[in-house]
């Protein structure tokens, strides 16, 4: 049997609605078929089961765009108020305090309205970010994703689900933007003496049409039904305009680092850091040689190594394919470079990359005269190889890849400085007279179309890739990545049906004519050498090898330790390649009576060498792997080298936070 792999599965998510969601009971509505997007280098943020969209359009205001995964089903907020927009789009960079909601810039002089203070200190932050298309998850409860999220992801169903209450938005709307990036953030803060959590989202830069944005606009999603633009003013040491920059949330600082791209007027590659408690801004300064200035670049931060990766981008007259890390512990730059033949990734930007556990996963962008792209690399940061694809419908790199490690500034070795507390392994090995064998990947389903300017969301183990552009050609579609996708090989047929007659059921455990009795439990079971020797590899060596049963005429064998109903059901699929394996789980003691039953016939088709037998066993036993079966079935599994029970165990293992 081929052995289970957890392998990348791209599915489509339609983008269809029932009506909109808005801000003015008389607002207009919009028909399934109308819903686009016509959006790129915009911004999108996962929280709680509701992927948020913003900007990226060129219609005067900042415009969000909704989906809920548990129901999949779009909508979009309208704006109708135009007051209010035309007040936005005559001063799109400085504050404007209308209404109380809003602060635009650090040089306002009106007092914004506060509905309770916050308070740095116990408080915790989670986030979803966005590098000109990649949005990323830093807090273990966003990580995990929620049930309805793995059924959405891994279904791939898009459309209308259940009607949702309608979403209103408050406050002024901000001017339309692009290339911004938007961070998740939750803060604690007391409302009438009482702590309470609120989560925000901070938009950071943009380019509004003339110019790039200086300011971070803050929208409050605490309550999912009434978004509300509010004011929390900056101070310090601010990075000034931005856009097509990218920005990062680092939980141990509580901090958003922002690796500026452009300005308007020149590329950079200074690096800032917005404290969100306090809203205060400073310039951080970091050892070795940082990235050379650019924009449009991609970058991810890796909880599990505490480092902030950067790849390609274009620096004003080429584009780039090289690759950084910051740790953001040190504050230490270092370039992976090769050191044997191989290549990374073709030189592209505006891409997204996206991390997720151990690996970084690189999609789409514009390279060579500004080709479109939309090929997969994937990155593992346990060994530092890109890995290569077993998959044809997407293209890695090269059908070679070799191993990375890091050098210093001066080009010495540094590969074992700094790094071997970040679980620096090979997941292979290796001798001197061998070639390492790079680690391949399954790729299923077909793949998003060329794209630049998307985004890229993570949600748990799934990345929804939404928009972008080509050309001319906006994206107006949604695609879902499964990073961790169980791929069981194709059942094997049984060859127990190829070479026995239908009829055959008819002389199960009949005494005439048979020639063999099997004594279970002082009982006596009657059987046919002929169907023992076609059915079982241990029965056949022990009837035509010159073992002591291959003369006798009629053979008696004494079976101990096993049970009389699970062995007449083991010899009855011998003979019709029929049996109940269904888990009977109206009952706990039902389910575990019927898994019990399971285990002891696939322990018995282990024994026998029954393969097909007891690969049905293992996958019948895929609904019974829970938080209280794991440790139980996946001992199991290691002693009767069952490798698909093995596999659905380690799947279980990964998506459900258990260590």
């Amino acid at each position: 049997m081929t052995p289970p792999i957890a392998a990348l599965q791209w599915v489509e998510i339609p983008i269809t609605r029932t009506s909109a969601t808005s801000s003015n009971a008389a607002a207009p509505t919009e028909s399934a078929s109308k819903l686009t997007f016509n959006m790129k280098n915009h911004a999108a943020i996962h929280h709680r089961g509701t992927i948020y969209v913003l900007g990226g359009n060129f219609q005067e205001r900042m415009d969000v765009v909704l989906y809920h995964i548990p129901t999949r089903q779009w909508s979009r907020v309208l704006y109708s108020n135009e007051r209010e927009l035309d007040d936005m789009h005559a001063n799109p960079n400085r504050a404007i305090m209308s209404g109380g909601g809003l602060g635009l810039g650090r040089g306002g002089t009106t007092r914004p309205r506060f509905r309770f203070s916050l308070n740095g200190g116990g408080s915790s932050a989670s986030r979803r970010r966005r590098n000109h298309g990649t949005v990323r998850s830093a807090s273990a409860e966003e990580e995990s994703g929620s049930d309805g999220e793995n059924r959405a992801g891994a279904g791939g169903r898009g459309g209308v689900g259940r009607e949702r209450t309608k979403v209103t938005m408050v406050g002024p709307r901000p001017h339309f933007r692009n290339g911004h990036t938007a961070t998740l953030v939750q803060k604690t803060g007391a409302v009438d003496g009482n702590m309470m959590e609120r989560h925000y989202i901070y938009i950071i830069g943009g380019w509004l049409g003339d110019c790039a944005a200086d300011q971070v606009l803050v929208l409050d999603i605490t309550n999912p039904q009434v978004l509300e633009w509010v004011s929390l003013p900056e101070c310090g040491n601010s990075p000034g305009p931005c856009n097509m920059h990218s920005a990062e949330y680092i939980p141990d600082r509580r901090q958003i680092f922002v690796f500026r791209g452009g300005d308007g007027t020149e590329y950079l590659n200074d690096l800032h850091a917005l404290d969100v408690d306090t809203m205060q801004w400073q310039k951080v300064e970091t050892h070795g040689l940082p990235p050379e200035r650019r924009a449009d670049h991609a970058s991810a931060y890796m909880p599990s190594t505490k480092e902030f990766f950067v790849f390609g981008g274009w620096n004003g007259t080429a584009r780039l394919n090289d690759f950084y890390i910051l740790d953001t512990v040190t504050l230490t730059w270092t370039r992976p470079r090769l050191l044997q033949q191989g290549t990374m990734p073709p030189a592209r930007a505006g891409m997204t990359m996206s991390a997720v556990r151990d690996r970084l996963y690189l999609f789409g962008g514009n390279g060579a005269e500004a080709s479109m792209s939309n090929d997969l690399h994937v990155f593992d940061r346990s060994s530092m190889e890109w890995l290569d694809s077993d998959g044809t419908n997407l293209v890695l790199s090269t059908s070679q890849h070799s191993h990375v490690s890091l050098l210093s500034e001066d080009g010495g070795d540094t590969s074992d400085v700094g790094f071997q507390a970040r679980n620096r392994t090979k997941s292979h090995s290796s001798t001197n007279n061998s070639i390492d064998k790079i680690a391949t990947i399954s790729i299923r389903g077909r793949q998003p179309s060329r794209r630049a300017g998307h985004t890229a969301t993570v949600v748990g183990r799934f990345i929804y890739i939404i928009g972008g552009s080509s050309g001319s050609q906006y994206r107006n579609d949604c695609h879902v990545l499964d990073t961790d996708n169980l791929c069981l090989p194709p059942e094997s047929e049984s060859k127990t049906f190829q070479m026995m007659h239908l009829q055959l059921k008819d002389h199960f455990n009949r005494e005439d004519l048979a020639d063999v009795i099997f004594l279970v439990q002082g009982k006596r079971i009657y059987a046919h050498k002929l169907v023992l020797c076609l059915s079982s590899q241990v029965y056949r060596a022990m009837f035509l090898n010159d073992f002591k049963e291959k003369n006798d005429r009629l053979v008696e064998i004494n079976v101990p330790n096993c049970s009389y109903d699970i062995f007449l059901l083991v010899l009855q699929y011998m003979y019709t390649g029929d049996i109940d394996l269904s888990l009977h789980e109206a009952t706990v003691q039902g389910a575990s009576e019927s898994m019990e039953r399971i285990l002891a016939i696939l322990e018995l088709a282990d024994h026998l060498l029954l393969d097909h037998l007891k690969e049905r066993c293992e996958r019948a036993l895929l609904h019974a792997v829970n938080i209280t079966s794991i440790e139980f079935l996946m001992q199991f599994a290691q002693q009767s080298n069952a490798k698909c029970l093995e596999a659905i165990c380690c799947h279980f293992l990964r998506n459900n936070g258990c260590h």
